[in-house]
């Protein structure tokens, strides 16, 4: 009888430091490489619940005041973020992750990751009757929806059968002006 007691004691002391979360200074660092254009390039201590946003929250790349001053990083310049893990180059949307929620593109990090985020090639500009009208980073492959759908779609009041796109030619200096109705 005693030696049953025992084991259902100590069969319930496991099962209770199982159910026990792990503290956090018990969690085994991980070094993760930031280069690029980054205020503060170098090898940081992350841990392995860290995403890809917390690296450059982390860095001051993106802090909130920053952030909630200039919108500079969360409308620009985190499109075409590279992670270099084991020889393997993937390319992740930042903003998709802030705009739309899209957690297939913040990343949880692993030791060993080359984070490598590049300087801003090309921009659109999105106005009118938009829910928030901004300058984007444009990057190859995106169509006009893509850019409707990270400036929040559309306001209730607009006209979205006179949707107007100003594309600039080779020169740079002039342009077209392709009308779009998103009614049909």
């Amino acid at each position: 009888m005693k030696s049953r007691f025992l084991l259902i004691l100590l069969m319930s002391l496991s099962l209770l430091s199982a159910l026990t979360p792990t503290p956090t200074g018990d969690i085994i660092p991980i070094s993760v490489s930031l280069t690029g254009f980054v205020e503060n390039p170098g090898v940081y201590q992350m841990t392995p619940v860290n995403r890809l946003s917390d690296l450059l929250l982390l860095n001051k790349t993106a802090t909130l005041e920053r952030i909630e001053k200039t919108q500079v990083l969360r409308e620009k310049g985190l499109r075409r973020i590279r992670i270099t893990r084991a020889g393997k180059i993937e390319t992740y949307d930042l903003l998709k992750f802030y705009r739309l929620g899209d957690i297939s593109q913040n990343p949880l990090l692993k030791d060993g990751d080359v984070v490598f985020v590049p300087a801003i090639k090309d921009f659109i500009s999105i106005g009118g009757g938009i829910n928030l009208p901004s300058e984007l980073e444009f990057v190859e492959g995106d169509k006009l929806g893509t850019i409707i759908e990270l400036s929040l779609g559309f306001t209730f009041d607009a006209d979205i059968s006179k949707v107007q796109l100003y594309r600039y030619k080779e020169n740079r200096i002039d342009y077209d002006v392709l009308n779009y109705d998103l009614k049909a």
